[in-house]
């Protein structure tokens, strides 16, 4: 608002000065007055200053009032349409899939192993040795004597006078001025802060856990083996003595297997410990029998089983206490205490020093000088030579020779067996039911809310506006129109 009406002094002025007539242009000047009207200062106390063939055209200052217009902040009740939520109950009918569990008898099949032997025919990779002629080139070193020239530096010696400069060191005396720092203990007066404890009691709240134990039942599950009798078939080898003629007391047995001469051209075989005693010219071997044989043996079958206990279930529930406690604060206290300060004084002395100095010293030492000449030599050196030799050497050679062989192998084969069980079966069926819900509708409601806004204010104030002056005569005795000549009247 400052600015505005700054605006409005300035173009009234501008406005005021433009609108001065030329105080000449009318030529009503007396006989007293000059004809040259000169412009003299718009403030008063200029006019002070006397010209005798000069009277001043100026411009004065006249308070007005104006009317200026600035922005006010106002708040006003205004109507607002809004939309608030309202709930209503009401009634709704939904579908609950309702579970049916029924025993049932179902076949179902399971698949058994059975082993049975298969005879099947394989190759086996044998390694065979076979002598073969190979020629092979073999590498010899042979030396032959041979002739080379070589150089050889053999060293001459020469004695030569040459100047040589020493250095001597030489020490000499000298005075020289040090300071010394020396400790001095003086007593001043010091002002120490110190820290002393003071205690207080405190009140202050804290939490305790509180346990709560209550018996729950829970549902648990365990697992219990219950022993299944199972059937199955498996492969048997056991060790039996048979029976063939031989012409001696010689026997065909294992190993465990061992001939006892028992006289005469009678012999007695003991197999596996147990002597068959003395008898004809007959020996016993042993061989190995594999037989399927059903086998019946008892497997734990584990089983998932559920039971209802009793559980202590502790909970802690959230206690608020109130204590009271000592606080310990620690409080600066000032005090002046006086203590002895040791302080430095530099102190400066005077002393005597050795002082080191090297002096040059030149002198004719006589120097053994080595030089170095080629000299040439020959010499007969032994160089080795490669030289291939061919010779035929047998080499055996070994070689992999399939070989088909005949074995027996344990085939294991799926069987299927069919049983009846009795499984849960659960169905489901639709059941209509009625619930209660709550729905928030949207209704329009109206409001009164206050609003802020801005209005331009007229307001009346005062400015200084520039006029133009009728006279232009002032006059030498600082007075408007006395003093030389009559006013230059419009």
């Amino acid at each position: 608002m400052l600015v505005r009406a700054g605006s409005v002094a300035v173009l009234a002025m501008t406005a005021s000065l433009l609108a001065v007539p030329d105080v000449q242009a009318f030529g009503r000047r007396k006989a007293g007055c000059s004809s040259n009207c000169t412009p003299v200062s718009t403030s008063y106390s200029s006019f002070s200053a006397c010209e005798e063939t000069t009277a001043g055209c100026g411009t004065a200052y006249v308070t007005k009032e104006v009317t200026c217009y600035r922005m006010e902040t106002r708040t006003r009740q205004v109507p607002v349409t809004v939309l608030k939520m309202v709930p209503r109950t009401e009634e709704y009918t939904y579908t609950v899939m309702v579970p049916h569990t029924v025993m049932q008898k179902q076949t179902v099949t399971e698949y058994q192993q059975e082993m049975k032997p298969e005879t099947y025919q394989c190759t086996v990779m044998q390694m065979v040795c076979t002598p073969e002629q190979r020629t092979v080139t073999r590498y010899q070193m042979v030396q032959k004597p041979e002739e080379y020239t070589y150089t050889v530096m053999q060293p001459e010696t020469v004695i030569e006078k040459r100047n040589v400069t020493r250095y001597q060191t030489v020490q000499k005396p000298e005075e020289y001025t040090y300071t010394v720092m020396q400790q001095r203990t003086v007593p001043q007066k010091r002002t120490i802060t110190e820290m002393q404890t003071v205690a207080r009691e405190e009140q202050f709240t804290y939490t305790v856990q509180v346990p709560e134990t209550t018996m729950q039942k829970h549902t648990r599950t365990y697992t219990v083996c219950v022993p299944t009798t199972v059937t199955e078939t498996v492969p048997v080898t056991r060790t039996i003595m048979v029976a063939n003629p031989c012409g001696g007391c010689e026997s065909s047995c294992a190993s465990s297997c061992q001939p006892v001469r028992c006289g005469g051209f009678r012999c007695k075989n003991i197999c596996g410990g147990v002597s068959t005693g003395c008898g004809p010219t007959v020996s016993y071997s042993c061989q190995t029998v594999t037989e399927m044989s059903t086998v019946t043996r008892t497997v734990m079958r584990a089983e998932t089983r559920t039971e209802d206990v009793m559980v202590p279930v502790t909970t802690c529930r959230t206690e608020t206490r109130t204590g009271s406690r000592t606080v310990y604060d620690c409080v600066p206290v000032q005090k002046e205490v006086e203590m002895m300060v040791v302080e430095c004084v530099p102190v400066t002395m005077k002393g005597t020093r050795m002082v080191t100095q090297t002096v040059p010293v030149t002198e004719t030492v006589d120097v053994p000088v080595t030089t170095h000449k080629p000299v040439t030599m020959k010499g007969t050196r032994m160089v080795c030579h490669t030289v291939p030799v061919t010779e035929t050497v047998t080499v055996n050679v070994m070689k992999c020779v399939p070989t088909t062989q005949t074995a027996t192998r344990m085939v294991c084969h799926t069987v299927p067996v069919q049983k009846e069980v009795t499984v849960p079966v659960t169905t489901y069926q639709p059941e209509v039911r009625k619930g209660t819900r709550t729905v928030c509708d949207y209704q329009q409601v109206t409001e009164m809310r206050t609003e802020t806004y801005c209005e331009m204010v007229p307001y009346v104030t005062t400015v200084q506006v520039p006029v133009a002056i009728s006279s232009c005569n002032y006059g030498c005795g600082n007075g408007f129109n006395g003093g030389c000549g009559s006013p230059c009247s419009n």
